[in-house]
């Protein structure tokens, strides 16, 4: 089972994957600021109060204590984003009651999340603030991804103590969740100049720098890198502190070496929501989507697609095979049902019968799968339409009323005379088509595949790559095979 944990269940020897997500919880930013700059006592949460009564300062102790309280209410919002991702998978179909329950204690948490937050601010805004203060509430917000609020406590930081490293990775760390590299390359190579002990920084430098077009500066900055690691690894008395080389923001890591795990098509919104820091409007679109899932919807009693679910979830896939056939039978149309069946499938290895239901719950006939197939592309990420690319079938699909024949003059047009805006390829369209929104469009690629095809005598060999460009920087590849 490549796409799952598999545990063996007690009913006839079978496996089943439990959907476990390959998310980790990404603790490393509040962990690493607390090795690297907090009291040993702070790490554990054990930290006393000096004093009581609002006219204390808070300490730099208890206020590094306030950071790792604040990151465990973290951990409680995390600990639901990972059981959503595995109750949303559908496995058995009987999900529904847990993703709603999730649902809910993810709001609770973010709530005592941001309370917590709340807290600690109105326990440091009294009196005078030492760098290490600044830094603790930085985190906490950049952790909240608070941007412009941690990069004032970060630029505070730094102006109170101009020798803290720290404060400028940190800048730099903003700036990049900001998308301005130069800015963020800026920042790292403070932190550089202050320690050069980290050739990690450096190394950020130039993948900032070539982010931001200066290609011959993130060279002469990697050159620098592999010295200044070189000579650290040929160093028997250089210590490791035990921090990992690069920061990293997320409020979930992926683990390496798996493939990455996808959100129902239905979440998608929602998650990228999550990934940019917009908690509660993510939350929200994940509770609107829930509404519009088959696994919300409760089924009634002596329902054979409940006992296929509960069979499958016992590992009596031949058993779950039986109760979902006779679901189809009583109601072909039912889409749940073909779903959970293509999912029984694949754990009895029939792979055909598998694809073959799985199609059928999206109500797509395999005639109308190939007719799509060469309009369809899998990318790391969504992208818009390029109009400027785009071939008639997809034209058609955006554009309103655009008949065969109108589609035809648009082409000539464009062929003429490419778009430079989606304005512009509005105001161009024929006479009689509408286009109902811009959203999802664009005049321009940053996704190309290539395909490469060599022969000699009677050898041949093909080669295929997906690159991404961005705007000022060279192609990268995402990925290549040799076929």
């Amino acid at each position: 089972m490549a796409h799952g944990l598999c545990v063996q269940s007690a009913h006839q020897g079978m496996f089943h994957p439990l959907r476990a997500s390959r998310l980790a919880i990404s603790a490393g930013l509040v962990a690493g600021f607390l090795t690297g700059v907090g009291p040993a006592s702070a790490s554990a949460g054990q930290a006393a109060s000096r004093c009581q009564g609002a006219s204390c300062e808070l300490s730099v102790e208890d206020a590094f204590a306030a950071v790792t309280q604040i990151s465990r209410q973290k951990q409680e919002f995390v600990a639901g984003v990972r059981q959503l991702i595995v109750a949303l998978a559908g496995t058995f179909g009987d999900e529904g009651p847990r993703i709603k329950d999730t649902l809910q204690a993810m709001g609770t948490a973010l709530a005592t999340w941001d309370r917590t937050i709340q807290q600690f601010e109105a326990a440091v805004r009294a009196g005078n603030r030492p760098a290490e203060v600044h830094l603790a509430l930085g985190v906490v917000y950049l952790d909240r991804y608070r941007l412009d609020a941690a990069q004032r406590e970060f630029g505070e930081a730094a102006r109170l103590n101009a020798r803290r490293a720290d404060a400028h990775t940190y800048q730099a760390l903003v700036q990049t969740l900001l998308n301005k590299p130069a800015a963020a390359a800026a920042a790292f190579a403070r932190a550089a100049a202050i320690d050069p002990g980290k050739p990690g920084l450096l190394y950020s430098q130039a993948r900032q720098l070539s982010l931001a077009g200066q290609q011959a500066e993130a060279a002469k900055t990697l050159q620098a890198f592999m010295a200044a690691q070189q000579a650290r690894l040929a160093n028997p008395a250089a210590t490791d502190d035990g921090r990992p080389p690069f920061e990293r923001v997320a409020l979930l890591r992926q683990t390496s070496g798996v493939a990455p795990i996808f959100p129902p098509a239905l979440y998608a919104e929602a998650f990228a929501r999550l990934a940019r820091g917009a908690y509660p409007e993510a939350l929200d679109l994940l509770k609107q989507a829930f509404e519009r899932d088959p696994l919300s919807r409760v089924a009634g009693a002596n329902d054979r697609l409940t006992d296929g679910g509960a069979a499958l979830r016992a590992g009596n896939v031949p058993l779950a095979i039986q109760h979902l056939k006779a679901a189809i039978a009583a109601e072909p149309a039912r889409a749940e049902a073909h779903r959970l069946l293509g999912v029984a499938f694949r754990e009895a290895d029939q792979y055909d019968e598998s694809v073959a239901e799985l199609t059928a719950a999206k109500g797509m006939t395999p005639r109308t799968v190939g007719a799509l197939l060469p309009f369809m592309s899998a990318l790391p990420q969504g992208t818009p339409v390029n109009v400027n690319t785009a071939p008639p079938e997809v034209l058609a699909a955006i554009v309103d009323d655009l008949t065969p024949e109108r589609a035809e003059a648009l082409l000539a047009d464009r062929a003429r005379k490419p778009f430079t805006t989606v304005a512009e390829f509005r105001a161009r369209l024929p006479s009689g088509a509408k286009l109902a929104s811009d959203a999802g469009l664009a005049v321009a690629s940053s996704y190309f595949l290539i395909t490469i095809d060599a022969r000699q005598g009677t050898t041949h060999s093909r080669a295929r790559a997906l690159l991404h460009r961005s705007r000022g920087s060279r192609p990268s590849i995402v990925w290549q095979v040799i076929e």
